[in-house]
């Protein structure tokens, strides 16, 4: 998927291999540095999109760029759902914290804004989610899922 503030995002796999090869890393360190502290964090130790913007703001190019390069990168991946749902799409939905920045969520209009309608809900809702999920088990709407483990895979 695309970069975040703590994910590293698309990356050449080149690149990704050399890493998982150099002996300089475990498994669990190239997995944390990609999916934990990779994006923005990688870049300026930080996952807080307003301190990017700030050195942006002071001048930075650097950040300049790497924020834009990560907007430009979600805008992708919306696009490509788009491309996935033959254009019927109603809307676009941006989620999360990084959607309390006006400024991510305006540069997101100017790239997928002709596909739909772009709706703005600032905040992370995984534990309404996850309380909603609870209710319906317990009123016997649904099923409990349960997760015994995570799928291996050994090459190819």
């Amino acid at each position: 998927g695309p970069m975040g503030p703590t994910r590293a995002g698309d990356m050449p796999y080149m690149k990704i291999i050399d890493m998982a090869f150099s002996g300089e890393y475990t498994k669990k360190q190239l997995t944390e540095r990609l999916n934990k502290d990779g994006g923005l964090i990688d870049h300026f130790g930080t996952a807080d999109v307003r301190d990017v913007l700030k050195l942006a703001d002071a001048g930075g190019r650097y950040a300049d760029v790497v924020f834009r390069g990560m907007v430009y990168q979600s805008a992708k991946y919306a696009g490509a759902m788009a491309v996935a749902l033959k254009g019927k799409v109603d809307a676009i939905i941006l989620t999360g914290g990084i959607s309390n920045s006006g400024r991510v969520t305006d540069l997101m209009k100017e790239y997928i804004g002709w596909i739909a309608e772009v709706v703005v809900m600032p905040g992370e809702f995984e534990l309404e989610a996850l309380a909603a999920g609870a209710v319906r088990v317990m009123r016997g709407e649904e099923q409990a899922k349960v997760y015994t483990g995570v799928p291996v895979w050994n090459g190819f």
